[in-house]
């Protein structure tokens, strides 16, 4: 999966972290939770590193990118937002009964235990 399906699922799975779940979703949870957290800590450092690279730092610590250096910033943090990863951890969170929006179960959909076809 794409770096950037990891970054968008941050918010929801912190969500999930949350919730009281039975023991079985949340030591999955927490597990794919710890997973994430390596990804984007090097996503992060990557990141900070194209900022310092392209950016001017400000007295306020943020980075301001020179109008002639954001195409070239922006490509390179598209293509750092492209790189393949692998995470095996998956979530049964359908049998919880945990209330998501579809935008939420879209940043998910991921991580979940694919729904069980019923036999005829």
């Amino acid at each position: 999966m794409k770096l950037s399906v990891i970054i968008g699922a941050i918010p929801v799975i912190r969500k999930l972290m949350e919730q009281d779940l039975p023991v079985r979703q949340s030591y999955a949870i927490a597990k794919l939770a710890q997973r994430i957290d390596v990804e984007s800590g090097l996503y992060n450092e990557q990141r900070r590193k194209l900022l310092e690279k392209y950016g001017e730092q400000s007295e306020d610590g943020n980075y301001k990118i020179p109008t002639d250096k954001v195409e070239s910033c922006n490509a390179e943090l598209n293509e750092l937002m492209d790189v393949d990863v692998e995470i095996k951890e998956k979530i049964d969170i359908l049998s919880t009964g945990v209330k998501l929006t579809p935008a939420e179960v879209i940043a998910i959909e991921e991580f979940m235990v694919p729904e069980e076809v019923e036999k005829e």
